[in-house]
């Protein structure tokens, strides 16, 4: 059996068939793969388009509808056709990619599946603990689990409670261990995104934990000191995290987000050392800020 994240993964299941969706969610919640699930083309791309970060796989039923509301015996393979089409657009459009399957109970439909030469496995009704074990594996084996893998304080919170683009710039910087790239141009990179993830850490911690009792923002650019001197001042902050909150966000403007009037020489910039020791200390920032969001 497949190791499985203590995070879940959230999946899409596009059948027809209510009795076995029901069944299916309940096999798949005890491998911690949970399950919505749709019975027509339109709900399903509504979900994807979305939430393009909730969902990491698409099980497809060879047969179900193409609108809500259809009846017993609408149901069409044909709508496979449309379904791979409009995820060819979400790749080519917005840089949406999500892996799928297709899960039938009629052997004479894979044979007729085989000819639209679809580059997905084809798994028979029946075999769900098959099904759920590539599904993980190919899941633990993807950047996404591997980084939850690695730095799971990081990504389940950002996974969570990150904007789309915010959590592309942390995805990017993490995946492949880019925050320990030594080329100057990466490294200057490295600092502005970690000035912009505190950034939006604070925004955060203020839209979801502070609310309308957090401090008043003085000006936009002084944010992030304003929320988290409040913090600190209400000893709601281990100081600890405090000074690095106001280290990385600092140096992250000095040099990421700005030209400094004296750091005309590469020398003159941190070094990755100090940089990668930025990026790895926000493993203690995002575990501190998960026990305030839920």
């Amino acid at each position: 059996m497949s190791k499985i994240l203590n995070e879940a993964i959230n999946i899409i299941l596009y059948d027809d068939d209510k009795s076995y969706a029901e069944s299916l969610m309940i096999t798949a919640r005890r491998r911690r793969v949970l399950i919505k699930w749709v019975d027509n083309v339109q709900d399903l791309f509504i979900e994807l388009e979305n939430k393009p970060k909730k969902y990491v796989f698409v099980i497809l039923d060879a047969r179900a509808y193409s609108e809500p509301g259809q009846k017993k015996g609408e149901e069409d393979e044909m709508n496979l056709i449309d379904i791979f089409s409009r995820f060819s657009n979400l790749k080519s459009e917005k840089n949406i990619i999500i892996p799928f399957c297709i899960n039938t109970g009629f052997a004479e439909l894979k044979t007729k599946i085989a000819k639209y030469k679809i580059e997905c496995p084809i798994f028979d009704k029946g075999s769900e603990e098959a099904l759920l074990d590539y599904i993980i594996k190919g899941f633990n084996n993807s950047d996404l689990g591997k980084l939850l893998y690695e730095f799971p304080d990081i990504f389940k919170f950002c996974s969570r409670h990150f904007d789309e683009s915010d959590f592309a710039v942390i995805f990017k910087l993490f995946d492949k261990g880019k925050f320990q790239a030594t080329e100057i141009a990466d490294r200057i990179s490295t600092l502005a995104s970690l000035r912009r993830i505190t950034e939006h850490l604070g925004d955060k911690i203020y839209d979801l934990y502070l609310g309308k009792h957090g401090p008043t923002i003085s000006s936009p650019a002084s944010r992030v000191k304003d929320i988290f001197y409040y913090l600190h001042n209400n000893k709601d902050i281990p100081s600890h995290l405090y000074f690095f909150v106001l280290n990385v966000h600092g140096v992250g403007s000095s040099y990421g987000s700005h030209t400094p009037e004296n750091a005309s020489k590469e020398s003159d910039y941190p070094s990755i050392f100090f940089i990668s020791g930025l990026a790895l200390g926000l493993n203690d920032l995002f575990r501190w800020a998960a026990g305030k969001i839920n």
